[in-house]
């Protein structure tokens, strides 16, 4: 399975290494749609078809693995899990997991904006 992770998960973050470091990287991507993303201390994507297209990374992971993503991730409450296309860096297009913020769980903790550089957001703790 291929899963796209845009904020702590990506290599050199907090979570990376506890969840993905047995992890296959595949390669940089951004998703076919556009993205509301808010920073609490860490991104949450919110409104699909809104903001900014999303730079992150695409992981190879086991069902194991993607099990514990959605412990980590609080799968159903805070966040759902979606399948969607991304476009890698090389072109081509591949069909991922990636998750996104449950409205009703973000919507009473807002967070600021995260900051588009050129159109894009690529998530940095404290840029």
């Amino acid at each position: 399975m291929l899963v796209f992770v845009y904020g702590t998960l990506k290599s050199g973050y907090s979570n990376h290494y506890a969840c993905l470091r047995d992890a296959h990287f595949v390669g940089n991507a951004t998703p076919s749609h556009r993205y509301t993303m808010i920073d609490v201390g860490f991104p949450v994507l919110l409104t699909e078809g809104e903001g900014h297209v999303v730079h992150g990374e695409v992981y190879e992971v086991n069902t194991s693995t993607m099990e514990r993503l959605d412990r980590l991730e609080g799968k159903g409450r805070m966040y759902d899990r979606v399948r969607r296309y991304v476009r890698m860096d090389d072109g081509s297009k591949a069909r991922v997991y990636y998750y996104v913020g449950c409205a009703n769980a973000w919507d009473a903790r807002r967070g600021r904006p995260v900051e588009a550089k050129a159109g894009a957001y690529d998530w940095r703790p404290g840029a």
